[in-house]
């Protein structure tokens, strides 16, 4: 971020968890080099993702709505 104030950001485990129980990314239909990828390997290795990122992996990898992967936490944060 450049300038301006930090995006608010959500621990990547409650996301990790549930994309490994579904067999990675490459079974939730995630090719290598899209933006999905990159953002879930920013998450895994910072243990944390930004508002931005969460929307993007939960709704195109899990195709489930941030507030199911995140609850209370995503409410107060976005």
């Amino acid at each position: 971020m450049k300038g301006g104030r930090p995006l608010p950001h959500l621990p990547a485990d409650p996301l990790l968890v549930l994309v490994d129980g579904r067999g990675g990314l490459a079974a939730c239909g995630i090719c290598q080099h899209f933006a999905e990828e990159k953002a879930y390997e920013r998450a895994k290795r910072d243990g944390w993702v930004t508002i931005w990122a969460a929307d993007l992996l939960s709704c195109h990898v899990l195709g489930l709505p941030p507030v199911l992967v995140w609850g209370e936490e995503w409410l107060q944060a976005s």
